[in-house]
C-alpha cells in the first residue's frame, strides 16, 4: 500500500494519467487482498482530492459493504470499478 500512499500524496487531480494510475493501483491492491475499508481511509484523508476521486471512493464503499446513494453517473463509474476488481479477482482465482 506504500506506493498508493506515495502516489496519493503527489496526486495532481488535474492530471488524467495520474488519476488513472491511482485507480489502477487501487484496483491492484484490492485484488492482492488489501481491504477496501483501509484504502477508503487513505483516500478520504484529503477532502479536495477525494472529491476528484469520488467514483473510486464510492466503489470502495460498495466493496466494503456500504449502501450508497449517489448520482447515477457516479454510481455507473463506481460499478465499473467494482466489476473490474471482481473480474481481476476471478482471473486470479480469488472468486
Amino acid at each position: 500500500m506504500t506506493d498508493v500512499l506515495w502516489l496519493y500524496r503527489r496526486l495532481d487531480t488535474s492530471n488524467e494519467n495520474m488519476m488513472a494510475e491511482m485507480a489502477g493501483r487501487t484496483c491492484d491492491l484490492l485484488v492482492e487482498g488489501t481491504r477496501a475499508r483501509d484504502l477508503l481511509e487513505v483516500l478520504s484523508g484529503d477532502p479536495s482530492k477525494v472529491q476528484s476521486l469520488w467514483p473510486l471512493a464510492v466503489a470502495l464503499r460498495i466493496l466494503a459493504g456500504a449502501r450508497v446513494r449517489v448520482p447515477v453517473e457516479v454510481l455507473k463509474v463506481a460499478e465499473d470499478i467494482v466489476a473490474r476488481v471482481a473480474e481481476a479477482q476471478r482471473v486470479k482465482g480469488l472468486r
